[in-house]
């Protein structure tokens, strides 16, 4: 009978302890999910400064693109009418 409770003695201890290793490890386990979430929260602010660092950055250099190209049309017509009053020049010339 004493090698029986003994026996009943350990399983209860060894029980004991493995739910205790089973909550160590929810509680672990628990504690990354929540620090892995709160990291994504402090990310999250920085993406969205970016994306407006960005936004603000794109609208910038499409201003200047529309600008260099109204530059090049311009300077493109008075080469045009460079050419063409150089021609009707010469033609009055020849």
């Amino acid at each position: 009978m004493k090698v029986i409770n003994d026996l009943q003695s350990k399983l209860k201890a060894a029980n004991a302890e493995i739910i205790s290793e089973k909550e160590k490890v929810v509680l672990i386990y628990g504690l990354f999910i929540y620090i892995t979430f709160f990291k994504w929260l402090s990310i999250i602010p920085n993406f969205n400064l970016q994306i407006q660092t960005l936004t603000e950055e794109n609208g910038k250099l499409q201003y200047r693109i529309i600008h260099l190209v109204r530059s090049l049309k311009e300077a493109n017509l008075k080469l045009e009418q460079v050419s063409i009053a150089d021609v009707s020049f010469n033609a009055l010339i020849n």
